[in-house]
């Protein structure tokens, strides 16, 4: 029996399903690799996965302007590739949603004049309309 525990590398060899999945990542990683080297520089780094499926390149932008600049280039990846070893007959490219959507800011809350409160107590002074002219009293109240 073994006194101390297994290396974690030794697991992920033993397991097959973990083995290939360990794989399948390190081809992807140098298939990214492979695509930020035929990128230009600031493209490259925009770049942040790629899959190849049936010799069809799919890669993903951090953001749709970078996506598009992506889109133009990726005539010019396919011999580019196909000198490194890497058959590619069509690239598409999509933008990796980000993981936590943008806040949005709090919500402010609209102000009223002093003048346009004068207004609309004129307004509520002049109305026939009992409701009318308390709810004019009301919003004219919360101005300035």
């Amino acid at each position: 029996m073994r006194s101390r525990p297994h290396p974690f590398a030794e697991i992920l060899e033993r397991c097959t399903s973990l083995g290939s999945l360990q794989r399948s990542i390190a081809q992807r990683l140098g298939l990214l690799d492979q695509v930020r080297r035929a990128l230009p520089a600031p493209v490259d780094q925009h770049c942040v996965w790629a899959g190849l499926s049936e010799e069809r390149l799919l890669l993903f932008a951090d953001s749709p302007p970078w996506a598009t600049r992506m889109r133009f280039l990726a005539p010019s990846l396919v011999p580019t590739l196909g000198r490194a070893g890497t058959r590619v007959t069509e690239v598409r490219v999509r933008v990796l949603a980000p993981a936590d959507p943008p806040q949005k800011a709090p919500r402010r809350r609209p102000t009223l004049s002093s003048k346009n409160a004068r207004l609309l107590l004129q307004v509520a002074e002049e109305t026939d309309d009992p409701a009318l002219r308390e709810a004019l009293g009301r919003l004219a109240r919360r101005g300035g």
